[in-house]
């Protein structure tokens, strides 16, 4: 529908936007998906295989003699693996920290340069839910293409070039199974992100209303406006419900 491609265009503006704060820290980036990357392929392919390896020779199916190799390498891929790891922890930490410190000052600076007309039709609670969403959104999208796609990525390319070997027709069918799976997951979440962006919209009333009540709450208490301003916020919060219960 239109409102879905309205959505779908309104999400990618708002990743571009994120783009030049990850531009000035390119080289965190490319440290954080090098080490996590070597880390996912030792962590999640070698260090199986060894596994394998060493049941084998328990079984009986390899010569005893190379029980102690195996061994060996594989406390040495644990070790390497624990130690990219904890490298992608450091850069990854570094780099949305920063990123943060710069989203919040850039968010800071385009708010203040509005007129005071722009503060006086908006409320101040829902500005401040809204540019901390869009804080946190940068390092959610972030997350989100690391361990989500970055690492199924190689994980599946890792798992198809295994059974390809052992098994060809085998591996074709896995194949055949992720690209299914992936499409699934992309034609759901394209519908979900109206639901995400009519929900968090909510939200930001809810965080509104509560904090321009509670700024004001001199005014609510002299004009006696207690039980309208309870009945306002009690539609908001219904809201909000509906939008999460949707999203949900």
């Amino acid at each position: 529908s239109c409102y879905v491609i309205y959505c779908m265009n309104k999400f990618k503006r708002v990743v571009w936007y994120f783009l030049p704060f990850l531009k000035k820290y390119k080289y965190l980036v490319s440290f954080t998906f090098i080490f996590y990357g070597i880390g996912i392929v030792l962590g999640n392919i070698f260090v199986p295989l060894m596994y394998r390896n060493i049941i084998d020779v328990l079984s009986g199916e390899l010569p005893m003699d190379q029980l102690k190799m195996f061994f060996i390498t594989l406390v040495i891929l644990s070790i390497f693996r624990f130690i990219l790891n904890r490298f992608g922890d450091y850069f990854i930490v570094k780099l949305q920290s920063n990123g943060l410190k710069d989203i919040y000052n850039y968010s800071f600076s385009k708010i203040s340069a509005h007129s005071y007309k722009f503060f006086t039709d908006n409320f101040v609670g829902s500005l401040v839910t809204k540019t901390k969403r869009f804080a946190s959104s940068y390092e959610q999208i972030f997350d989100t293409v690391l361990f989500s796609f970055y690492f199924t990525l190689i994980y599946m390319t890792g798992m198809f070039i295994v059974l390809l070997q052992e098994n060809i027709i085998l591996g074709f069918i896995f194949l055949v199974w992720v690209i299914i799976f992936l499409a699934v997951v992309f034609y759901i979440n394209k519908k979900k992100i109206p639901l995400n962006l009519d929900s968090a919209e909510k939200d930001s009333l809810v965080s509104g209303n509560l904090s321009d009540i509670i700024t004001n709450i001199l005014n609510v208490k002299i004009f006696s406006a207690r039980k309208i301003e309870l009945d306002n916020f009690e539609k908001v919060t219904n809201d909000d419900y509906e939008a999460r219960h949707k999203k949900w």
